[in-house]
C-alpha cells in the first residue's frame, strides 16, 4: 500500500532523529577515544564530522523534496511534540541556536576549569572573533528570512484570497478554483523559503565545525547540540502524555 505524504514526511522525520541517536553515539565514542597519535585523530575526527554534516544536508534534500508536495506540515508538524513545533523557526532551529548552545557549553567549560583540556571551553581568541562575527551574520540572514515569512503570511490576507472569502455571491467552484491556484502560488513560495532556511542551516554549522573549532571541538559541539536535540524530543513527549496530549509517531 503507497504510503501517504503525511506518512512520508514523518517517517523521513523519524529515521533522522533515529540517525541522530546513532551519530550521537558515534561522536562519544570519538570523544574518549585514543587521541595520542594526533594525525590519525584528526583524521578520524574529520571523517565523522564530514560525514555528520553530509547527512544533515541529506536530510534537508529529502526534506524539500517531500515539501514541494505539501509544505504546510514543516510549519506545524505532527510527528514532533508541542515542545518541538513551539520552538521552530521555518521548520527547523535558528541557526543562530547553533552559536548559542556554542557559547553556553565553552562558558560551561570555562567555569567548570574544563578549558585546561583543550576541549571547546579552549578556544582562542581567534575562534571568538570569528563566531562573534558569524553570529552577526547570521542573525541578519535569519532577520531577511523572517520578514519573507512575515510577508507570505500577509498574503493569505490579501487578494484575490480575501475577496473570495468575502464574496457570498460567487459561484463556490470558481471561488475554489482560485482560491487553490493562489495557494498554490503561495506554497510553491513557502517551499523555496523553507529550503534558503535549511540552505543558512547548513551554512551556519558547516561555517563552525570547519571553519572555526578544531576537529575535536567540533565533534564536542555536535555532540553536545544532537544531546540537546534528542532530551528536547524526549522532555517534549513526556509533557505531551502528561496533559493527555497524542502525537503522531510512526517509530
Amino acid at each position: 500500500m503507497e504510503e501517504s505524504s503525511s506518512e512520508l514526511q514523518s517517517r523521513c522525520y523519524e529515521e533522522w532523529m533515529k540517525l541522530q541517536e546513532q551519530e550521537l553515539s558515534e561522536l562519544l565514542e570519538a570523544i574518549h577515544g585514543d587521541h595520542s597519535n594526533e594525525e590519525n585523530s584528526k583524521t578520524r575526527l574529520l571523517n565523522l564530522i564530514q560525514n555528520c554534516l553530509q547527512h544533515f544536508r541529506d536530510y534537508s534534500k529529502r526534506r524539500n523534496e517531500l515539501a514541494a508536495s505539501d509544505v504546510s506540515p514543516y510549519f506545524a508538524p505532527n510527528w514532533c511534540s508541542t515542545l518541538e513545533g513551539s520552538m521552530l523557526w521555518i521548520g527547523g532551529c535558528r541557526p543562530s541556536m547553533f552559536i548559542r548552545l556554542l557559547y553556553a557549553k565553552i562558558g560551561k567549560e570555562i567555569e567548570s576549569g574544563l578549558e585546561q583540556q583543550a576541549k571547546l571551553g579552549g578556544v582562542s581568541a581567534t575562534q571568538m572573533c570569528l563566531i562573534n562575527s558569524l553570529q552577526a551574520e547570521i542573525i541578519k540572514e535569519e532577520d531577511k528570512l523572517s520578514a519573507k515569512l512575515t510577508s507570505l503570511q500577509e498574503d493569505l490576507a490579501d487578494q484575490p484570497i480575501a475577496l473570495i472569502a468575502d464574496d457570498e455571491n460567487s459561484h463556490r467552484e470558481e471561488n475554489n478554483r482560485i482560491a487553490d491556484e493562489a495557494l498554490d502560488n503561495h506554497a510553491e513560495s513557502t517551499v523555496k523559503l523553507l529550503e534558503e532556511a535549511d540552505e543558512l542551516r547548513i551554512r551556519t554549522l558547516k561555517e563552525l565545525i570547519l571553519g572555526i573549532l578544531s576537529p575535536l571541538q567540533a565533534v564536542e559541539f555536535l555532540a553536545a547540540s544532537k544531546k540537546l536535540r534528542l532530551c528536547i524530543r524526549e522532555w517534549g513527549r513526556r509533557r505531551d502524555n502528561r496533559h493527555g496530549r497524542n502525537m503522531t509517531d510512526n517509530s
